[in-house]
C-alpha cells in the first residue's frame, strides 16, 4: 500500500489492519502477524507507543523512544525493538498500533499494563539495554498470547459438547452469548470487535456496543431486549435483526433450549 493510498484510508478515521513484514519489531511483532492501527494525531502519541510512520520514503511500524521539541518543532524518534540503532527522525505519524494478532491470539498493546511495559521498553531501548528488555518482552508476549490459546483449545471442546449448529434460528426465547475468542474493545472512541480466527475488524456504533456488551454472559434474547430497548430507543425487531447479523458473522452463539 503506497503512502498516498494509506493516507486516503486513514482519512476515513477508521481502523485498518496491517500485515507485518520483516522482524525489526521482533519478538512482539514478527513476519506474518497482523496489527490493528487507528489514525492519531501527534498530540496523542506517547513514548513507548508503536506507530506507523514515514521514515524518508518508507512506511515502517516502529516504537517511539523519544518525544521532544527542537527549534519550535515537535520531534519524534523511533526505533525497531530488534534494531541496534534508532531511525532517522520520523517525518510523519500515520497511526498507532493498538492490537497485534499472533499465532496464539490477540495481544492488546493499548491496555494499562502494556502501556507501562511499552514505556519501560522505550526507556531500555533508548539506553541500548536490548538484552534485558527483549527477554522481558518475549516472556510477556508468550504469556499474553498463551491465555488466548488455552481458551481456544477449551472452546473446541465446549462447541462439541453443545453440538452447536449454524442453522439455529433466533427468536426471543433463544439463549445467546458472545462467542469465545471474540473481543470487544473501545479504542480511542472506536468500538472494535476482534476475533482470534478472522483477519477482519468489525466496528460497532454505541447502540451496537451496548447490545453486544449485554450478552457477555448467557442470556435470553427477551432479557437483552428488556435491558437495552429503553436506553437505545430502538424496536424489538431492530435488536433481533442486529443479533442475526452478529450470528451471520460468527460473533455470537445461539442455543434454542435450556442446557
Amino acid at each position: 500500500m503506497g503512502i498516498r493510498r494509506l493516507e486516503a484510508s486513514l482519512k476515513k478515521n477508521s481502523p485498518i489492519i496491517l500485515k507485518v513484514r520483516g522482524n525489526s519489531m521482533s519478538p512482539l511483532m514478527e513476519e506474518g502477524d497482523r496489527a490493528v492501527a487507528i489514525p492519531v494525531n501527534l498530540e496523542k502519541i506517547s513514548e513507548g507507543d508503536i506507530v506507523l510512520c514515514q521514515i524518508n520514503d518508507e512506511m515502517v511500524v516502529h516504537r517511539v523512544i523519544s518525544l521532544y521539541r527542537e527549534n519550535g518543532k515537535d520531534k519524534v524518534l523511533t526505533k525497531g525493538d530488534a534494531n541496534k540503532k534508532a531511525d532517522s527522525f520520523s517525518q510523519k505519524i500515520f497511526a498507532k498500533i493498538v492490537a497485534i494478532k499472533k499465532d496464539g491470539g490477540w495481544v492488546f498493546v493499548d491496555s494499562e499494563w502494556w502501556n507501562l511495559l511499552n514505556k519501560m521498553i522505550a526507556f531500555c531501548s533508548s539506553k541500548n539495554g536490548n538484552k534485558i528488555f527483549n527477554l522481558v518482552l518475549r516472556v510477556t508476549v508468550k504469556i499474553s498470547a498463551g491465555f488466548v490459546k488455552i481458551r481456544k483449545i477449551q472452546d473446541i471442546f465446549l462447541q462439541g459438547a453443545k453440538k452447536y449448529r449454524e442453522d439455529k434460528k433466533i427468536d426471543k426465547n433463544s439463549y445467546i452469548t458472545q462467542k469465545r475468542q471474540v473481543f470487544l474493545r473501545n479504542i480511542d472512541r472506536n468500538n472494535l470487535i476482534l476475533t482470534a480466527d478472522s483477519p477482519f475488524i468489525y466496528t460497532l456504533n454505541p447502540t451496537g456496543a451496548k447490545i453486544y456488551s449485554a450478552i457477555e454472559k448467557r442470556i435470553r434474547i427477551r432479557e437483552v431486549i428488556a435491558e437495552t430497548i429503553e436506553d437505545i430507543k430502538g424496536k424489538e425487531g431492530d435488536i433481533i435483526e442486529f443479533l442475526k447479523e452478529l450470528k451471520k458473522h460468527g460473533l455470537i452463539e445461539v442455543e434454542e433450549k435450556d442446557g
